[in-house]
């Protein structure tokens, strides 16, 4: 019966991303939530083809929504940079990780701890292209900001 009901709630979901994206009163927070939303439902269940537009679109309107530097585009950058991580399309997640630690170092900083998850990405995506010195750079600077985090945790 549960199972019912979350097939029922994607499809409902499904049925009003289509009619708003075919009306294009699409540029909207709740819009660019409800792209992500069913995005990640898609891809949590292998649907990557099916996600990676969605993806798309919501980085989109939230650009539009929101400006170039705000939390919500990172986020969308992030699913579409593991996307392309799973697609073993290493040089594209490159670019999309490396915005995204421009956002979050516009946006919190060096020392953040979001920042050091950021680096800790780029640099794994760095291993896989064989570009290994500056991922241990990248993994160097990640270590560092975790180690002054705690540090400050515990002070």
């Amino acid at each position: 019966m549960g199972t019912d009901r979350g097939i029922r709630g994607v499809m409902e979901l499904e049925q009003r991303v289509f009619e708003l994206w075919e009306r294009e009163e699409a540029f909207s927070p709740e819009f660019g939530d409800m792209l992500m939303e069913l995005a990640g439902i898609y891809s949590a269940s292998g649907r990557y083809m099916d996600a990676e537009p969605l993806y798309w679109r919501a980085l989109e309107v939230r650009r539009k929504v929101f400006g170039e530097i705000h939390p919500q585009v990172a986020e969308a950058l992030v699913a579409l940079g593991d996307l392309y991580e799973t697609y073993e399309q290493y040089s594209e997640a490159k670019r999309l990780y490396a915005e995204v630690l421009t956002i979050k170092l516009k946006l919190l900083g060096r020392n953040h701890p979001e920042t050091a998850v950021s680096l800790e990405a780029l640099a794994r995506i760095l291993r896989c292209l064989g570009e290994e010195q500056e991922a241990a750079e990248l993994d160097q600077e990640a270590e560092r900001i975790w180690f002054s985090c705690s540090r400050e945790n515990h002070s």
